[in-house]
């Protein structure tokens, strides 16, 4: 892991790659992927 993380040359290469990652896991596992937005998301209470 470290090796990967060592070829990013660029800022915008690691987001391109977090996209890609991002991506990945909602096509391969979408019930998990809408799981972990529903944590993420602020509730609104009233």
């Amino acid at each position: 892991m470290i090796r990967f993380l060592e070829v990013i040359q660029h800022p915008v290469e690691g987001c391109a790659y977090l996209i890609y990652l991002g991506l990945f896991v909602r096509w391969r596992y979408p019930r998990g992927w809408n799981k972990f937005l529903e944590r993420l998301t602020a509730h609104q209470e009233g």
